[in-house]
């Protein structure tokens, strides 16, 4: 059922421009209705996310996603304005952002725990380890700084494009820009943890 659960709250998260899109232009649902949106969203990933790992990065993951959730709902059913609607994929990396940054602070970094589950000799103390958390450093100040981007381009578009190009950012560009970034990282990493 969790399983579930986290696989729903996923495919919400990421299908959310699309709804958000239908809700607008096709449904004339009023932003108030979209909060319920995030209210569903953000129940969902908070309860996929309980009972989980019981680290600070997942405690920092559960309920600042959670707060941040609940502060745009406030915003959107006070306003009942879609802009506020529309904050929710600058919500989502500012919240990777945290997280990604926090991990700075206490190691190890997300990407060296991602690596990790990949490559198992990352867990073996000794230079190989030491040269790959240091890598992985590098590599989530990278993704930190795609964070910053993605989020400053999800918010211009909120406040500014039209319906159909916040969409077609939210919803398409920044999926293929995280996969172009993931995927990238996969191939240097192998490269660089061979010389």
């Amino acid at each position: 059922m969790k399983k579930l659960g986290k696989v729903l709250a996923i495919s919400l998260t990421v299908a959310y421009p699309f709804v958000v899109l239908a809700c607008l232009l096709v449904f004339k649902v009023s932003a108030r209705g979209i909060g319920l949106c995030i209210l569903a969203i953000a129940a969902l990933n908070f309860l996929s996310l309980s009972g989980g790992g019981k680290g600070p990065i997942d405690r920092v993951r559960r309920w600042g996603g959670l707060g941040l959730s609940l502060v745009l709902v406030a915003l959107v059913f006070v306003t009942d304005n879609p802009v506020f609607a529309k904050i929710y994929p600058v919500l989502v990396s500012l919240a990777l952002l945290a997280v990604f940054t926090f991990s700075l602070v206490k190691v190890p970094t997300v990407i060296f725990r991602i690596a990790s589950l990949k490559e198992k000799s990352f867990r073996e103390e000794g230079p190989g380890r030491d040269r790959a958390e240091s890598y992985c450093r590098k590599v989530t100040v990278v993704w930190c700084a795609f964070f910053v981007v993605n989020g400053s381009i999800a918010l211009f578009t909120a406040l500014w494009a039209s319906p159909i190009a916040w969409t077609i950012y939210n919803g398409f560009i920044s999926y293929i820009l995280i996969g172009v970034l993931f995927v990238g990282e996969m191939i240097v990493r192998r490269r660089a943890m061979r010389e």
